[in-house]
């Protein structure tokens, strides 16, 4: 990633305007073990109380890396309670990485964003719905099983 996807000027300049980077050699401890990291690139976004938001293991191009960084700030701000920010951001990803693997985990999210924020169970159903439609074969499927009976 070093040479193809950091160099990158809209990656750089998104990394530099949402998040404080930090490296971390698979063998540095006490912190790569403290994350469970075993393996680069491994990145993972933080939150300073919670922890652990959102992980990804591998190469990842450029648009690839952007995609993931919005899903896990989405997953941050859901996991804040800032519903309407996490559907914009969501949004943005649906609108600017129509092809990130990233979509199928954003699909949930979305679903979820929706139904904290109208309180409506329908657009749990609707996101497993999606999913099983466009992602049959997604793990997300199964893990959202249990939204076809609402």
């Amino acid at each position: 990633m070093d040479a193809v996807t950091y160099p990158e000027i809209t990656v750089r300049a998104y990394v530099l305007e949402k998040l404080i980077p930090v490296r971390l050699p698979h063998d540095g401890e006490p912190m790569a073990e403290r994350f469970g990291v075993v393996r680069t690139p491994c990145l993972i976004l933080l939150e300073p109380r919670d922890g652990e938001i959102h992980r990804g293991v591998g190469f990842m191009a450029p648009e690839e890396f952007l995609a993931f960084v919005q899903l896990g700030l989405a997953k941050l701000s859901y996991g804040r309670g800032a519903f309407e920010a996490a559907m914009d951001l969501l949004q943005g990803l649906f609108r600017s990485h129509p092809a990130s693997p990233s979509l199928v985990e954003a699909i949930v999210v979305r679903g979820r964003c929706r139904y904290r924020y109208t309180h409506d169970p329908r657009h749990l159903k609707e996101a497993h719905e999606q999913l099983r439609g466009e992602y049959p074969e997604s793990e997300w499927v199964r893990r959202t099983l249990q939204y076809r009976l609402l």
